[in-house]
């Protein structure tokens, strides 16, 4: 079938399944069953689902209707209409309706109280993640990489997942309630799950949409693609945190008389730590632990804390209730400087995990101090505690690997991240990088171009930068003559606004090569520069 006619083939099978396409489109699905996408063939949806559930999800009341749905076409244009019918419960429908580059997935029902609503759609990780479970991906925005696990995202509107061949652009809306973005890898639907949630307290239209359309890549720049997807600007390793869960006692915890080791109130195994604080003006307020780590990595902590009875109680610090911190010391175990809070547990509160943000150790640390906090009165229980040290790399992007560059002074560019202020270019023709033979380039941009002439042949190239370590490395083969002028001239100008005749706008023009020529015309209308050199520049007053 033509991917460029807007064609449709509904196919039967047994058991009510079927499947319908539309170009490059094709929905499986079944009665009462929205079923999986496919995009020239590749798995874009693997499943999806709508259940309306009983207060505190007790139970299930609706769903979709056992029926077959009803299929409307058009010259280019296809619908299917899945029927909820529930009485006293729940009606609508949920309408999937395709176009040559687009899909959207709309409910749109009234629901009758009460309970959750959840509406959701399950896209593989095997489409667009890498072979080491890592997916880099565009969040509302903004550029997000997991590795083996994350943690829920909610209010998402926009998603953006990035193939060689092309981008699968979503966009989320509901009213009432919001889309979220959750992991379900380690489940068997090996997973994300994009879902709308809504609690339903009273008589309610509700309209959930989902929309995808697909963005086709440039022809020449697929192989590019390619190769920068296949990098990992993040992955993980668990730092050596023996007795984490207290199985052996306090071993290798600093326990204060005031906590202790529980058996029976564990969160994983057999037993927790506990703090009870009465007054935290005289009693201690921490159990407490020192970890090696590398001076200048990044780290993150968890722990599941419960607690009971905890008040806001100002001691000897602020109050913050009960939770985790992580802070630093230098080399010979002494406090060196503060870090993150994972803290504000208070009241009753059944086991919950608390993480801190992502931490950058500085580079004179020689351990991580986790702290197991009740800032507070009242009881607490620690358990099961991890540290993660995050490596983090930066993901190079042009020129693509096996490039045939004529260029002796090529532009080497890479991702940018907002919170490094500087990066340094490693380059050499030898992939191991010896320091006897590379070339090791400051910039402050996620930009280079190399300011010497390279030599004909093969040069490897990576970016390092503060808390980052080497990521890919890539090559080139450089083909130019060393004393070939290959560099284009550099033109910048700042922007004016000419409201007479003969006003004048200044451009400078920055050449590797004597002997800059100048010409400008506004339109059919010539210019008259006027250089004069300085600083290596040229600048070029123009007047006409």
């Amino acid at each position: 079938m033509s991917r460029y006619l807007s064609c449709f083939l509904l196919c039967l099978a047994p058991l009510g399944a079927a499947q319908v396409e539309l170009g490059d489109w094709s929905l499986d699905y079944d009665t009462g069953r929205l079923g999986s996408l496919r995009y020239r063939g590749e798995l874009v949806v693997s499943q999806s689902s709508l259940t309306g559930f009983l207060p505190e999800w007790k139970g299930t009341r609706f769903g979709l209707a056992r029926q077959a749905p009803e299929v409307t076409r058009a010259a280019d244009r296809l619908d299917l209409r899945f029927p909820i019918e529930t009485p006293g419960h729940a009606s609508g429908a949920v309408v999937v309706a395709f176009t040559e580059t687009e899909v959207s997935w709309r409910l749109e029902a009234q629901i009758e109280p009460t309970g959750p609503v959840e509406f959701g759609l399950y896209l593989p990780s095997a489409t667009f993640c890498r072979e080491d479970g890592s997916c880099a991906l565009r969040l509302n925005g903004r550029e997000v990489e997991y590795d083996s696990s994350t943690r829920p995202a909610t209010n998402v509107s926009r998603l953006l997942l990035p193939r060689p061949g092309w981008d699968l652009v979503w966009s989320f809306n509901s009213t009432p309630g919001y889309w979220a973005f959750q992991d379900h890898r380690a489940t068997t639907a090996k997973a994300f799950r994009a879902i709308a949630s809504a609690t339903i307290n009273a008589p309610t239209k509700l309209v959930a949409e989902a929309r995808l359309k697909v963005i086709p890549a440039a022809p020449e720049r697929v192989e590019a693609r390619r190769a920068t997807q296949a990098q990992r600007s993040r992955w993980t390793a668990s730092v050596p945190l023996e007795n984490a869960g207290f199985e052996a006692g306090g071993a290798g915890w600093a326990l204060p008389a005031n906590g202790a080791v529980e058996e029976g109130n564990a969160h994983g195994g057999e037993r927790a730590a506990r703090l009870t604080v009465k007054d935290p003006s005289t009693e201690a307020v921490y159990i407490t632990r020192q970890v090696p780590i590398t001076g200048g990595s990044y780290y993150q902590a968890r722990a599941f804390v419960r607690t009971q009875g905890v008040v806001r109680t100002e001691g000897k610090m602020a109050s913050v209730g009960a939770g985790l911190i992580l802070e630093w010391a230098d080399k010979n175990g002494k406090w060196y400087a503060a870090g993150g809070y994972a803290t504000e547990l208070w009241g009753d509160k059944p086991w919950t995990v608390r993480e801190t943000e992502l931490l950058r150790a500085p580079e004179e640390a020689a351990y991580a101090v986790v702290f197991l906090a009740l800032r507070g009165a009242g009881t607490a229980w620690f358990d099961d505690v991890e540290l993660t040290e995050v490596h983090r790399a930066l993901l190079l992007s042009d020129p693509a690997p096996g490039t045939t560059l004529a260029d002796n002074t090529p532009r080497l560019v890479w991702a940018e991240d907002p919170r490094t202020m500087s990066y340094t270019v490693e380059l050499s023709q030898d992939p191991a990088f010896p320091d006897a033979s590379t070339q090791r380039l400051p910039s402050e941009r996620a930009e280079l171009e190399v300011p010497e002439p390279l030599a004909k042949g093969t040069w490897h190239w990576r970016v390092r930068a503060p808390g980052y370590e080497p990521g890919a490395t890539w090559h080139f083969e450089q083909t130019a003559d060393p004393a070939a002028d290959t560099t284009a001239p550099r033109i910048t100008a700042t922007p004016v606004r000419v409201t007479s005749a003969n006003e004048q706008v200044r451009v400078a023009v920055t050449d590797t090569a004597p002997g800059v020529k100048v010409s400008a015309a506004l339109g059919e209308t010539a210019l008259t520069p006027r250089l004069s050199e300085r600083d290596g520049r040229c600048e070029v007053g123009l007047q006409g």
